[in-house]
């Protein structure tokens, strides 16, 4: 009976002694250095490389703000100062609420792993401005075509140029744009679609390129492989497009993905429905389409129009 008795006591404390080893964890983990750890994290996320890339630049900032950061120091008021220490370098306030969601999924992600005790976002509130995002016209895009349709510039400018006309007809983004390929593109009920994966969301994307514009993307396909290969990384791809609008005396900060929001507007200028064009850009959220398609004032005019008919 004794022996009984001593074991049972034995089970008692060793269950007690798990319970205080298993309360201590997190506590030594808060003792981590947040930005090896959210690194660490990062290389494992499930994300594109240039998301992945995104999430390190807002660990630099981290690290620049407070290199010997640890884990047990993120608290409400750490995350206020690391916000206005970011708007006292002279970033947006855009730029600011991006960094901060970026910072707050990996602290999600250590109170999820049980290495955090409370969230130290509780009190963060996002903040955001509006911003206007740059399409092109209808007369604009003709004037682009017929630079191309031309010969003008160099080879590289030619080659960037169709590209982003062709991002224009299809709503493609930049790396979507640098990674289809001929294969991409069926036939379906004798009309050409584009299906493809998005490189970004992972999202499949069906357009019908015989009626999209009047089949114009189809015009600019003459190969069977990648059907822009060479095309310029994102950024000097940019630098090209500025210089080509600047030759058209397009007076707009462009980028590539402003043919994205090219394609968005004149759709929406020609009636094609809001949750359509959703489809066709692969956005999850229509709020997402809404931030892309401008009303121009001439939409407005024409529906104006009509109602008066």
């Amino acid at each position: 009976m004794d022996m009984i008795k001593e074991l049972n006591m034995l089970r008692t404390e060793i269950a007690r002694l798990a319970a205080l080893v298993e309360k201590l964890q997190p506590h030594e983990a808060e003792g981590t250095l947040w930005c090896d750890w959210m690194l660490e994290a990062i290389d494992r996320a499930a994300v594109a490389e240039k998301t992945r890339e995104n999430h390190r630049n807002c660990a630099r900032h981290i690290r620049v703000y407070d290199a010997t950061l640890r884990m047990c120091d993120l608290t409400p008021q750490l995350v206020e100062r690391f916000e206005r220490w970011l708007t006292e370098q002279g970033y947006k306030v855009n730029t600011v609420t991006k960094q901060m969601k970026i910072f707050r999924r990996y602290v999600n992600v250590a109170l999820d792993e049980e290495l955090l005790q409370s969230d130290p976002f509780r009190k963060w509130h996002s903040r955001s401005e509006p911003t206007s995002k740059q399409a092109l016209t209808e007369r604009q895009l003709k004037k682009w075509e017929q630079w191309c349709a031309e010969g003008s510039g160099s080879e590289e400018e030619q080659l960037a140029a169709r590209a982003f006309l062709f991002s224009c007809y299809t709503g493609l983004r930049y790396s979507d744009v640098r990674a289809v390929h001929w294969q991409d593109i069926r036939t379906v009920g004798r009309q050409k679609w584009l299906v493809m994966r998005m490189q970004k969301t992972k999202v499949e994307v069906r357009v019908p390129l015989s009626k999209m514009f009047g089949g114009k993307a189809l015009q600019l396909i003459d190969t069977r492989g990648r059907l822009f290969p060479g095309l310029p990384v994102n950024s000097r791809t940019n630098v090209l497009i500025k210089r080509i609008a600047k030759q058209l005396h397009i007076r707009k900060h462009l980028s590539f993905h402003c043919a994205r929001v090219t394609c968005a507007t004149i759709l929406i200028h020609r009636g094609v429905p809001i949750t359509t064009i959703q489809h066709l850009l692969g956005h999850r959220y229509i709020g997402t389409t809404q931030g892309y398609a401008h009303v121009t004032d001439s939409t407005v005019l024409k529906d104006v129009k009509r109602a008066w008919k």
